[in-house]
């Protein structure tokens, strides 16, 4: 996914050079585009970061309640099974 990504990046840098070069972006516009591609690509970057903490957070939350839960049910039932 990474690599996906990386060649995204270099088609959408050769991208925004051609268009320069050919007079449809203006160097100082140029300037912007990639600072503001820059602004989202950290962004972007963050809300993954995020999301995998999230996912990570939630995983521990479900291996403890599943802990909890056999646990209450070895409790429940240790009277009740004959030795």
């Amino acid at each position: 996914m990474t690599a996906d990504g990386s060649n995204c990046e270099l088609d959408s840098q050769a991208i925004l050079v051609l268009s320069k070069d050919l007079g449809y972006v203006k160097a100082e516009e140029l300037k912007k585009l990639k600072a503001d591609i820059s602004v989202v690509k950290r962004m972007i970057k963050a809300l993954v970061e995020s999301l995998k903490e999230l996912v990570q957070k939630s995983y521990a939350l479900r291996i403890s309640e599943l802990h909890s839960f056999h646990a209450f049910n070895f409790l429940l039932h240790r009277g009740t099974h004959p030795q």
